[in-house]
């Protein structure tokens, strides 16, 4: 069974997370919030969005919960990106989240990249960090951004068509097959 490591736990990453946990992954939330780590660990959604906490509850047995990623097959970085004054993506939290995988990944592992970035972010700045650590590594590295309005968040994510960018055709295709465990909508490569 594959563990997938969901990194920010917040409107877009619990929910996938618990999506993924209901699939029959193992997954390991990570959040660098404290409060929210003990509040998951007890078993209760550490904000209100209709449905989520029962999804929570049908893939609990699958979490664990962390305040650093751990190894994995899988990460998903699902962090803020806000907008500057200049109207840019701060990228800060996608930098400190790639980091702080990249000292856990291994050969052949998939990253998705969930949160909203620029153009170019992937190969220019995500990849650069993971090979930093790791230049002999065969990365997986795809870009599957999720929009959704509050309140309808569990209902979108399922019946929403998707759009994965990556990499290469296989990191695509990768990207593709993990999203198609709970996805209903389709989803273009």
């Amino acid at each position: 069974m594959k563990k997938i490591c969901v990194v920010g736990l917040g409107y877009i990453g619990l929910p996938t997370a618990c999506y993924l946990a209901k699939a029959g992954y193992k997954v390991i939330g990570v959040d660098t919030n404290e409060k929210t780590i003990q509040t998951l660990k007890k078993g209760k959604a550490p904000f209100e969005e209709p449905g989520l906490q029962t999804l929570l509850n049908k893939g609990f047995k699958n979490f664990e919960f962390s305040l650093t990623p751990k190894p994995a097959d899988i990460f998903i970085i699902s962090v803020p990106t806000p907008i500057t004054k200049a109207k840019t993506p701060n990228l800060i939290y996608i930098k400190k989240a790639t980091k702080s995988i990249a000292k856990v990944i291994n050969d052949n592992n998939l990253i998705v990249v969930e949160s909203t970035i620029t153009p170019g972010c992937s190969e220019k700045i995500i990849l650069p960090i993971l090979k930093r650590e790791h230049p002999n590594y065969r990365i997986f590295l795809a870009h599957a951004p999720e929009r959704a309005i509050p309140g309808r968040t569990l209902i979108e994510m399922v019946g929403n068509d998707r759009i994965i960018g990556a990499i290469d055709k296989e990191s695509a295709e990768l990207a593709k097959n993990l999203y198609s465990t709970f996805v209903k909508g389709k989803i273009h490569l």
